[in-house]
C-alpha cells in the first residue's frame, strides 16, 4: 500500500504543475526496461539485481519501490579508464496504456572518473514512466550524469535522481527535458564529505501545452563544500513550467559556497512559469545566493538578425538556442555534450 497521497495541486510540493493521472500496475514484459548501449569497458561491472529497499519521499517514488521488478547496478572500479562513458537506453514504449518503473544504481570507487548518459524515449502512446536513479561517489571521485528526456507528448514522466558525495568528490548533473505531457524531475544532492563539489544544470524547452516541473534540493552536510544550480526554461504555446530549488546547510557546517539561479524565456503570452527559490541555513560561515529571472526575447536582438537577412522566426529560434546553450558549456565530456547539443537543437528547431 502506498503511504503517500496521490499528487494534487493542493499539496505544496506539487502545487505548480499537473494534472497527473493515476499510474497503472506494470505488466510483465520480455527484456529489460533499461539497456546498456554496447559492451561495458574494463573496470565497469553491471548486473540486474533485486531492487534494494528504499525509503520513499513521495507517491511516485513509493510506487517505484513497490513495483520495480529489477535494478540495474553499475560499479565503476579503480581500474576503470578515465572519462569512461556509459549510455543507458530506457525502453521505447509503443501504444497502449502502460507503466514502467526503472531503477538504476551506480557506485564509484575512490578516485575514479566517469560519465553516465540516460536517454528516455517513447512513441506517441499514452504511458507513464516512473524511475529512480541513485549515485554514490567515493572519495576524490569525479562523475557526470546526463539525462535526455524525450518521451511521447501524451506520456507522464517522473524521475528521481539521488546523489551522495564523499570527501573531495566532484559531480555534475545535466537534465534536458523536451518531451512528455506531464513531467516531474526530483533531484536531491547530498554533499556529505568535506571538500565535495556539485553542479546541477537543466534546460526545459516546452510547448504544445506541456507541463514540466523541476524540484531540486541540495544538502550541505559537510564543511568547505560547494554547489551550483542553473536551470533555464524556454516556454512557448500554452506550456507551463516550474522550478522549486532549495539549498540546505546543516548546523555546524563552515565554509559553504552555494548558488542557485533560474532563468526563463516566455515566448508566448499563454505560457506560464512558476519559480520558488529557497534557502535554509543553520550555520554562520557560509556564502549562499539564489535568484530567478523571467523575460522575453529582446526586439532589438531579433531586429539585428533580421537586418542581416535572417527570417524573424529563425532569429527567435537562434536566440532561444543561444539562451539555453549556457548549461551545455558546463559539460566537459565531448560525447555527453553532443547528446545535449543534438537534443536541444532538435527541440528548438
Amino acid at each position: 500500500m502506498n503511504p503517500f497521497p496521490f499528487p494534487s495541486r493542493k499539496q505544496v510540493p506539487w502545487q505548480f504543475v499537473g494534472p497527473w493521472k493515476r499510474p497503472v500496475e506494470p505488466v510483465a514484459a520480455a527484456g529489460h526496461p533499461v539497456e546498456i548501449e554496447g559492451p561495458l569497458p574494463r573496470g565497469v561491472h553491471g548486473e540486474f539485481v533485486q531492487p534494494p529497499t528504499i525509503t520513499p519521499e513521495d507517491y511516485f517514488e513509493a510506487l517505484n519501490g513497490l513495483w520495480a521488478q529489477e535494478c540495474l547496478h553499475l560499479s565503476f572500479g579503480q581500474d576503470c579508464p578515465e572519462d569512461t562513458v556509459i549510455v543507458l537506453l530506457h525502453a521505447q514504449v509503443e501504444g497502449g496504456e502502460s507503466s514502467l518503473y526503472p531503477r538504476v544504481s551506480v557506485t564509484l570507487a575512490p578516485g575514479v572518473q566517469g560519465h553516465l548518459v540516460e536517454i528516455f524515449r517513447g512513441q506517441e502512446g499514452i504511458y507513464g514512466r516512473y524511475g529512480v536513479t541513485s549515485l554514490s561517489l567515493g572519495q576524490e571521485s569525479s562523475f557526470t550524469h546526463t539525462k535526455i528526456q524525450r518521451e511521447s507528448l501524451r506520456a507522464q514522466h517522473y524521475g528521481k535522481l539521488l546523489v551522495h558525495l564523499d570527501q573531495g568528490a566532484s559531480f555534475k548533473s545535466f537534465t534536458l527535458s523536451c518531451g512528455g505531457g506531464v513531467v516531474r524531475h526530483n533531484i536531491h544532492l547530498y554533499l556529505e564529505g568535506e571538500g565535495a563539489k556539485g553542479g546541477l544544470y537543466g534546460a526545459f524547452p516546452l510547448g504544445q501545452g506541456q507541463h514540466g516541473d523541476h524540484f531540486v534540493e541540495v544538502h550541505h552536510r559537510a564543511s568547505h563544500t560547494e554547489s551550483r544550480q542553473l536551470f533555464k526554461g524556454i516556454l512557448s504555446g500554452k506550456s507551463h513550467g516550474a522550478f522549486s530549488g532549495n539549498i540546505l546547510v546543516s548546523r555546524g557546517v563552515r565554509g559553504v559556497d552555494a548558488s542557485q539561479l533560474s532563468k526563463t524565456l516566455l515566448l508566448s503570452p499563454k505560457a506560464r512559469i512558476f519559480t520558488k527559490p529557497e534557502l535554509e541555513i543553520d550555520a554562520d560561515d557560509v556564502r549562499c545566493s539564489h535568484g530567478a529571472t523571467v523575460g522575453q526575447l529582446e526586439e532589438e536582438e531579433i531586429f539585428y538578425l533580421m537586418a542581416r537577412g535572417i527570417p524573424r522566426e529563425l532569429a527567435r529560434r537562434l536566440l532561444s538556442l543561444a539562451f539555453a546553450r549556457e548549461i551545455i558549456t558546463e559539460q566537459d565530456c565531448p560525447r555527453a555534450r553532443q547528446f545535449l547539443e543534438d537534443g536541444l537543437e532538435s527541440q528548438v528547431f
